[in-house]
């Protein structure tokens, strides 16, 4: 393990206290790990999806009936932002636009998707304005997953990333490559009318709902998968505990786009699924481990596919990532599913990296405490941004919120201030600090409870949070 590794793993449960911002949520608020702060900062937004940042640091929302909706934010004395205005820049106006939202490299352009159709508008990020769209991709259409992520790669910024899931929870169809279903593929923004089942570059396929995507520091690409629900084996429901969500590396992108015909691998769906408990599988699938291909009857080998390179607890929906600029990791947003009795999810995690590769740990940053209400009165976490200053911005689709976590002694933030308006405070480690992920093949955090997981989480917590912001002051050295 580097040392920017160690340092950065250790130094995120900085000892604090609490921000004074009064913006609360209307449910139990959500617990917030030490190291960071957590704000609530706008409320009152029509379910929330995924978000990004303009050219002016406006924060840009989808999922809103009325459209796209711009937030103008200002920085307060007492540490809290503030929305100042509030703007719908890209009228739904009958386009049904619903999940998908991007910028344009040069910052002129809003991208926005609906179940149809990329949508590509003209924007003034001074104004708050756009103009009438033009559709940049379209027969995107079938029904089950209506969401289309959109992504714009920095190593490509004439380049918009679309990911289209599968049209029911096991597609048979989508295992044809030639449907265009469960498949993530990149276009040139430059070009209008293109079709996404026969234009494009398939970065991956056999991917049932990678609802997120995102590039790391080096030009990899990354995306998280929700697995399908209510798999049978050998007679037995295993659904509760199995199959795994995924984490899934697509590769560098400049060598998928340099390449003629390139075409990238299949990741196994709808006969390759991810094991997260062997230990509730039937003979012969209780000989596998956490992370391991999944094989479901009668397909026998998924030798023919990519694995997964992380697994995470079954049914807690992943439903966005996002690299830290300056931190090697990334964070997660885990929706939730009522796909299971225990419920599992409602949270943001940190997922550690070294040497460009996850170490397997899920460290949880903020969760909901109580998860019997779940998945009604508690934090739904969908959309995730990065901000210039490298604080975290996530959207919660159920509740029409917005939340900023900051980490403590990132590009100047303060390390005596944690908690923050509407989250409980950061010292409260009354569940978890760290949930099992499994590494594809290997040990990982593997396949226990989480209780057990949050246990060695809080564990984990207590014993370098009282050297974290010294930690901290090393870490900007190196």
């Amino acid at each position: 393990m580097t040392l920017l590794t160690i340092l950065s793993t250790l130094a995120l449960p900085a000892l604090a206290q609490a921000l004074s911002c009064t913006l609360t949520p209307d449910y139990e608020p959500p617990v917030v790990a030490p190291g960071y702060t957590l704000q609530l900062v706008v409320k009152g937004i029509n379910t929330p999806r995924h978000i990004t940042f303009d050219d002016r640091g406006n924060l840009l929302v989808a999922g809103d009936r009325s459209g796209i909706i711009a937030l103008e934010l200002a920085e307060g004395q007492d540490g809290c932002v503030e929305v100042m205005r509030r703007v719908v820049v890209a009228e739904n106006g009958g386009l049904d636009l619903y999940h998908g939202v991007a910028v344009s490299g040069d910052g002129r352009t809003i991208f926005a998707s609906s179940t149809t159709t990329v949508h590509a508008f003209p924007y003034n990020s001074t104004t708050l304005s756009t103009l009438p769209p033009t559709a940049l991709i379209t027969n995107l259409t079938n029904p089950g997953h209506i969401t289309r992520t959109l992504y714009t790669p920095h190593t490509h910024p004439n380049t918009l990333l679309v990911s289209r899931g599968s049209e029911s929870n096991i597609d048979a169809g989508s295992g044809d490559i030639t449907t265009g279903r469960s498949q993530l593929k990149a276009f040139s923004t430059l070009t209008t009318g293109q079709d996404f089942t026969t234009s494009g570059t398939l970065l991956g396929w056999g991917l049932r709902n990678s609802v997120g995507v995102a590039q790391d520091n080096v030009g990899g690409v990354w995306s998280v998968e929700n697995a399908p629900d209510s798999i049978v084996l050998e007679g037995m429901d295993v659904n509760e505990r199995n199959p795994a969500e995924e984490l899934n590396y697509h590769g560098l992108l400049p060598t998928a786009l340099e390449t003629p015909n390139y075409v990238g691998p299949s990741y196994g769906y709808p006969t390759c699924l991810t094991v997260w408990d062997p230990t509730v599988l039937p003979a012969p699938y209780s000989a596998l481990a956490v992370g391991d291909p999944l094989p479901l009857p009668p397909v026998t080998s998924c030798s023919n596919t990519t694995a997964a390179t992380l697994a995470f607890d079954a049914h807690t929906a992943p439903l966005d990532i996002k690299f830290h600029p300056t931190l090697p990791g990334a964070f997660v947003t885990f929706h939730g599913s009522s796909a299971r009795k225990e419920p599992a999810g409602y949270k943001v995690s940190w997922l550690p990296f070294m040497d460009d590769t996850p170490t397997g740990e899920v460290l949880d940053v903020v969760w909901t405490r109580n998860r019997t209400g779940c998945p009604g009165a508690c934090l739904r976490p969908v959309g995730l941004a990065v901000d210039k200053r490298g604080r975290v911005w996530f959207s919660a689709d159920r509740s029409g919120e917005v939340w900023l976590i900051t980490v403590l002694g990132v590009n100047g933030t303060n390390e005596t201030e944690s908690g923050g308006g509407g989250g409980t405070g950061a010292n409260e480690t009354a569940e978890t600090g760290t949930s099992g992920g499994g590494e594809a093949g290997g040990s990982g955090s593997g396949s226990g409870s989480e209780q057990e997981s949050a246990a060695a989480g809080r564990a984990g917590w207590d014993a370098v949070g009282v050297v974290g912001v010294a930690v901290w002051a090393l870490l900007a050295l190196v």
